[in-house]
């Protein structure tokens, strides 16, 4: 098994032919497996562009979650019953 690993303890293990285990904390938390073994190298770059995938993906998500946020304050603000006695 070959890891290749990033910040806050989180691995991606490549097990020499076509299947990606990806750990945090040394616990799975995902897996996948490509169509053909590829060399160490390429296996190094798909293991580097699904890190970057999923950390674009949780920055798209925390983003959205504050302008959830932003709108829902937003709404309060505007809400007539907000002011009502």
């Amino acid at each position: 098994m070959i890891s290749f690993t990033y910040p806050d303890n989180v691995a991606v293990n490549w097990d020499g032919d076509k299947n990606f285990t990806v750990t945090r904390d040394k616990v799975t938390v995902d897996s996948f497996a490509e169509n053909e073994t590829p060399t160490f190298d390429h296996a190094q770059r798909i293991a580097d562009e699904y890190i970057e995938e999923k950390l674009q993906d949780e920055m798209f998500r925390d983003a959205d979650e504050m302008q959830d946020q932003d709108d829902e304050i937003e709404f309060q603000f505007r809400s007539p019953d907000l002011f009502s006695m």
